[in-house]
């Protein structure tokens, strides 16, 4: 159809049931949605880009007049956001990843290339940002928590994994986030290219973000500066409701569109205090179904150096460590996504149903670890988020993308530990804690063990005719809470602790010989 002498209109509506006007002029193809066709304002920076400028009145009127005018819209598969299409995954830039030897296909994106920045190698970012990161758990875990959101696709998730890195300033846990982008685009020290967000939007603003993070990472810093309401209770209801947002991945219905956008993404946040904390006053359905759809991990690793294990070989102290890592992701980012997801797509395309056989019994084998293979409800679901990261982690390895000496079942293992136990403190105190602690993965039971099998254990369960004991070694105890010591002094107080007096310790023969232990009481019935 003749929109001018020398410009076309035509209808196209997409898999969605949007509805898209595409105008053609000798300067180029400008395609609009719906809801740009009836804001002007909207419409008027597209349209100029091809050479059409429309002021108030009968050009503007004429405009509309010719869209009115449109009869029919061809049905047209069209790339509108990022994510998966069929068997094509596009990227935030606009470039799209195809299967070997196919074309791409027609594109309605909204390209944001600052965001998507490449520089450097994948070669120089496993050397220089992955390798130093071998055995630091939450930092392995966010990074494998990256290359998650692709293959939701082919292990369905009951929820968009979300997970907050929580913990006082200096942690790290802003680092983590940042490293955790790399694997996308730029880390934003600086230069401007940044492919994180911030908290510092509002529940609408929150839509947009949604729409350029379809099956990709959404890094989200400092949920603290959240826009949530002028009251603690409009600021409480804000963060449910911009949480159940992420969850469910679902914009507002817009104008043209049939339904409200879905999309799948996995999202990762910090904050110097919980969502839980946040919420404190919310009904308790509220934050218990809140807390399942964040997770929360506390960006102290508890060896006195924020997110970080140890300190590895190379670097005096984690001051000059945290600087490598972002001089290092700096001068090479974006450039682990692509290739992950160039063998994703080929081999989503050769094999379909291998790749989802692949990827199911790598995730069964995290939760066969996890003692939940048979296991259901919120404890399952919580499980079945940390080995898509798991399983996300073992992909990445395969490809190349990872390095070999990364063990993401011990990173992910150890986030998921203390998830469940920082979660059961935070909803029900010191002895729901210690409940939590008992049903670990690999906790012993019975009387017969050695004490090398003790020390590498989170603790033993002996059974006694009217009573159990948890008897846990006091290393084995730190490395997995936080505050141990607290948590003793907390339990000592309510009788679960047993002492000897003056200390939170007391004797269990281990191995045939008496040996310093926390032990904390069950009584039966």
């Amino acid at each position: 159809m003749s929109l001018t002498k020398s410009a076309t209109v035509e209808g196209i509506i997409d898999q969605h049931g949007t509805r898209w006007v595409q105008i053609t002029t000798a300067l180029g193809v400008c395609s609009l949605s719906m809801t740009e066709v009836v804001e002007p304002s909207k419409a008027a920076p597209k349209l100029a880009e091809i050479g059409i400028v429309l002021p108030p009145g009968k050009a503007r009127s004429d405009f509309f007049a010719s869209i009115s005018a449109i009869a029919k819209y061809d049905a047209v598969h069209v790339v509108d956001q990022t994510g998966w299409h069929g068997r094509v995954i596009a990227l935030g830039d606009g470039d799209q990843v195809v299967p070997s030897g196919e074309d791409p296909l027609p594109s309605m994106m909204k390209a944001e290339p600052r965001a998507w920045t490449t520089q450097g190698s994948l070669k120089a970012w496993k050397k220089e940002v992955a390798k130093p990161l071998t055995g630091q758990r939450i930092p392995m875990f966010v990074i494998a928590l990256a290359f998650a959101p692709a293959i939701i696709r082919f292990l369905p998730a009951w929820t968009n994994p979300g997970f907050e890195l929580v913990g006082t300033r200096g942690t790290g846990k802003s680092t983590a986030l940042k490293l955790a982008s790399s694997v996308y685009g730029g880390i934003g020290d600086g230069d401007g290219r940044r492919y994180w967000a911030t908290w510092n939007t509002t529940v609408a603003g929150m839509e947009t973000l949604l729409d350029g993070h379809t099956n990709c990472l959404l890094p989200l810093d400092e949920l603290n500066a959240f826009s949530g309401g002028a009251t603690a209770a409009a600021k409480r209801k804000a963060y449910s409701d911009v949480l159940f947002q992420l969850a469910d991945g679902i914009n507002r219905t817009r104008y043209g569109d049939r339904r409200g956008r879905q999309h799948s993404l996995c999202y990762l946040s910090t904050s110097n205090t919980s969502l839980i904390q946040e919420l404190r006053g919310c009904d308790v359905e509220v934050i218990g179904a809140c807390s399942d759809r964040l997770l929360t991990i506390n960006a102290d690793a508890g060896a006195g150096l924020g997110i970080f294990d140890f300190v590895p070989a190379g670097f005096p102290d984690t001051k000059s460590l945290i600087d490598h890592l972002k001089v290092a992701a700096s001068e090479n980012h974006g450039t682990a996504i692509r290739p992950y997801l160039q063998q994703l797509v080929d081999e989503a395309a050769k094999d379909p149903d291998g790749l989802t056989a692949k990827l199911c019994a790598w995730s069964q084998e995290f939760m066969d670890r996890a003692g939940l293979a048979k296991a259901s409800g919120s404890e399952f679901r919580t499980a079945s988020l940390f080995a898509l990261v798991y399983t996300a982690g073992r992909l990445a390895q395969s490809y190349g993308v990872l390095p070999k000496g990364w063990n993401c079942g011990s990173s992910a293992m150890a986030c998921y530990v203390q998830h469940r136990l920082e979660k059961s403190q935070a909803l029900g105190g010191p002895r729901e804690m210690i409940l939590a602690y008992k049903t670990l993965p690999g906790v012993l039971s019975g009387h017969t063990f050695t004490a090398d099998e003790f020390r590498a254990s989170p603790g033993v369960l002996v059974r006694h005719r009217d009573h159990d004991e948890l008897i846990v070694h006091p290393k084995a105890l730190a490395a997995r809470v936080r505050d141990a010591v607290a948590l003793v002094k907390q339990l000592k107080a309510v009788g679960i602790a047993v002492c000897e007096a003056g200390t939170l310790q007391t004797k269990r023969s281990i191995g045939g010989k008496q040996t310093r232990v926390h032990c904390f009481r069950f009584e039966r019935g």
